[in-house]
């Protein structure tokens, strides 16, 4: 299963990163403010330290580490990883192992727009769901609000988490200069066998909550 994460990207994602790093700008200056771009937030946090390790070797930190940006990262911290990986069969050492391969993975994680709770319930469709693109071409992330507990779900085609408020070692709100960052509780696993957006979301009228 592990060797099936990663590869299908190509050329593909290497020009949405290029893209997005020259919208945003190369060149930074330190912001007035004293924020944060949301590579320097998660980076400096002492349980997230797999994940910066993956966004490094895929170059997936150099886009996040942009005063102006308009992407979303959902962070799985290190004992996520150690929970979670098990449950797909995946194993944490051979995915760090071979992170350059995995790159389709975190590319999921990563949403292609600023995502405020606001942003979810003021667009909820059927099954009160919204989907938004990801870094993954025609992958699409779901995010499900439940009226009975008054959550938000973020949903991936395999895998399911409670949205929450990323905090700092502190227990701080970081201060960003733009786009979002929260945490969750799995692994959101995207459709390695993809052909359409459609194809890459899970069935929600199956899914218990």
């Amino acid at each position: 299963m592990a060797n099936r994460i990663g590869g299908v990207l190509g050329g593909a994602l290497l020009f949405v990163l290029l893209a997005t790093h020259a919208a945003s700008g190369s060149h930074r200056k330190l912001a007035a403010d004293g924020c944060q771009t949301v590579w320097e937030a998660i980076s400096t946090q002492k349980d997230y330290t797999y994940l910066t390790d993956a966004l490094l070797s895929t170059g997936l930190a150099e886009v996040l580490d942009q005063q102006q940006l308009d992407l979303t990262l959902l962070a799985p911290s290190d004992t996520v990883w150690d929970e979670t990986l098990p449950k797909y069969g995946l194993d944490t050492a051979d995915l760090i192992a071979n992170m350059t391969d995995n790159q389709d993975l975190w590319a999921f994680h990563i949403v292609r727009r600023t995502i405020f709770y606001s942003t979810i319930l003021n667009n909820l469709g059927p099954y009160n769901a919204v989907t938004f693109p990801t870094l993954f071409p025609f992958n699409r992330m779901t995010f499900i609000y439940r009226n009975s507990s008054e959550n938000i779900y973020v949903v991936g085609y395999q895998g399911k988490s409670v949205l929450r408020t990323f905090k700092d070692n502190q227990g701080n709100n970081p201060n960003l200069c733009s786009g979002r960052l929260y945490r969750t509780d799995v692994i959101l696993l995207p459709n390695l066998d993809y052909t359409s957006d459609s194809d890459s979301l899970p069935d929600l009228a199956e899914m218990n909550f």
